[in-house]
């Protein structure tokens, strides 16, 4: 029998196995090392629970002694573990021996495992931080850290593939994703051997060439058009033929700046200049584009000044009955009352606010001020007057569009058949299926819609067929040359007559002289607004 010290030994070199099988499991990167080795674990511990109770059936005692021996070859224990039918204590102490040795031998396995796994997820570690996991290729943590101290001359690519947002929506995620396989390959097949492409962001990517030279020299020309050339190739992405295009900016180093954030920074204002001229080209970084690109961002930093500090104000331009010569409604035109610079124009600002997002406030700004002042019309019991108002694209086709329109009615107590929304024609030809959905739910509430600037796009006619207006505004470009230009006489005859076909309301834009109101009113035009009526001013200025 075994007596306790015995009984203790062995049970304190079993809980090291067990000890050694949590460490190797442990370790293990998903219990894959614990998994190869899982059945001669098993048996060894059966082996020491038979042992240790005493049940020594030949079938599980040769089991157990082809283990142990096993074992013992490798710590040099005693073979007198055969004599067990005459030395049991002997039996007992190599038992002993053995599983403590076994313990060892794991929690060892378990220690070159934890180097292993050390060493193999360093590894993983490495490529997922410095290597897209989508195109394989450099990312940008590669790119910080491999170029952080320049010290031969280079240019830098900065590549933005053109619409992106539209390929995704077009072709899906997945789609999406080809795309910028398939850019990410085109690119590597251009450059030279020596040339870095990395992905650097959704659909941003960057080559470092360090063999062009300069890109004053006539090298990186060729190289750029090459790029684009291969970049802009037929594809055909799920079973869908389609187009790309990439914009390239470029900065050099040490021309364009003496560090790579400053050539980073610099290659992106570039790439924003030529995303600005158009797209599918390439601009190269000079002075004048950061002297534009300061002034842009100073102007950027402006409005939205401008619009937390309530700068934006509102003059009103009436529009009348060409026959009875009563005005019937108010244009409402956004002014910017710079606190120094007096009245600016929307020349001056909205294309700025349209590039940056900011229109949508500018848009809220002036509707509520709208609402705000019809308002005090009904508090008053004065004549209100119906008030239009000029909605962007962003603004209109905006999920928040709607909900803000309530809002506003809701906060100002305001009759919505009071309101107007003027429209361009392109914010329908965006999304034909989305603008008709939201002109549906302005008219739900009453809401009156006008297309203005009608005459200027390319599909003017699809506006007339496709969707309903309560009134339609020729472009002043017609106006201007009705007394001896035929063909917009023709023009504009012709739309009127369209439009009363369908129901709309023309309203001519621009009207200046006596000359021009007549001929409109020969022609059956319903409304007019122009400087022959009043040019746009304060609310208070205005004689109504």
């Amino acid at each position: 029998m075994f007596t306790n010290r015995v009984k203790i030994r062995i049970l304190i070199a079993n809980l090291l196995i067990l000890i050694g099988i949590i460490f190797v499991q442990g370790v293990t990167e998903k219990n894959r090392l614990f998994s190869l080795y899982y059945s001669g674990l098993l048996i060894a511990l059966l082996v020491n629970i038979y042992l240790i109770t005493i049940s020594l059936k030949s079938k599980k005692l040769s089991l157990g002694f082809l283990f142990i021996i096993l074992t013992n070859m490798f710590s040099f224990v005693d073979f007198y573990l055969f004599d067990y039918m005459f030395l049991k204590q002997s039996i007992y102490l190599n038992i002993y021996r053995a599983t403590l040795f076994l313990g060892l031998c794991f929690i060892i396995i378990g220690a070159i495992t934890v180097l292993y796994n050390y060493i193999t997820l360093n590894k993983q570690l490495e490529k997922i931080a410095y290597y897209d996991a989508l195109t394989n290729l450099p990312n940008r943590n590669y790119l910080l850290s491999n170029y952080k101290d320049i010290n031969t001359q280079m240019a830098l690519l900065y590549i933005d593939v053109d619409d992106f947002k539209f390929i995704n929506d077009y072709c899906g995620h997945i789609g999406g994703d080809e795309v910028l396989k398939l850019i990410a390959n085109r690119l590597q097949q251009v450059v030279d051997k020596d040339d870095i492409v990395c992905r650097i962001s959704g659909d941003e990517f960057v080559i470092i060439s360090e063999n062009r030279s300069c890109i004053n020299t006539k090298s990186i020309i060729p190289f750029l058009n090459k790029i684009q050339d291969i970049a802009g190739q037929p594809a055909t992405i799920n079973e869908k033929n389609m187009k790309i295009s990439i914009s390239v900016g470029v900065a050099v180093y040490p021309e364009n700046g003496d560090c790579l954030d400053e050539i980073l920074k610099k290659a992106d204002i570039a790439l924003y200049f030529a995303k600005r001229q158009g797209k599918n080209r390439y601009v190269i970084f000079n002075d004048d584009l950061w002297e534009n690109f300061n002034n842009h961002y100073k102007k950027v930093y402006e409005i939205k000044s401008a619009i937390e500090n309530k700068e934006f104000i509102i003059h009103y331009q009436p529009k009348a009955c060409i026959e009875t010569n009563k005005i019937t409604g108010l244009e409402a035109l956004v002014r910017w009352n710079h606190p120094t610079k007096g009245i600016i124009y929307p020349d001056a600002f909205i294309s700025c606010a349209e590039e940056t997002g900011l229109i949508s406030q500018i848009d809220i700004t002036v509707l509520e001020i709208a609402a705000q002042q019809l308002s005090e019309w009904n508090k008053q019991g004065k004549k209100k007057y119906n008030i239009s108002i000029n909605i962007s694209p962003q603004f209109f086709l905006s999920t928040h569009f709607i909900p803000t329109v309530d809002r506003v009615l809701k906060k100002y107590v305001v009759n919505p058949s009071n309101l107007q929304l003027e429209i361009t024609e392109n914010i329908a030809l965006n999304d034909i299926n989305l603008s008709k959905e939201v002109i549906k739910e302005l008219r739900v509430r009453n809401i009156k819609i006008s297309i203005d600037d009608f005459g200027k796009g390319y599909s003017s006619m699809t506006y007339i067929k496709e969707f309903y207006f309560n009134d339609l505004k020729i472009d002043k470009s017609f106006i201007d040359n009705i007394i001896n230009n035929k063909v917009d006489q023709t023009m504009i005859e012709m739309i009127i007559n369209l439009s009363k076909i369908r129901g709309f309301e023309v309203v001519a834009e621009g009207v200046e002289t006596d000359e021009q109101l007549a001929f409109l009113r020969k022609l059956g035009c319903h409304k007019y607004q122009g400087y022959l009526l009043s040019k746009p001013k304060p609310i208070h200025e205005l004689c109504i």
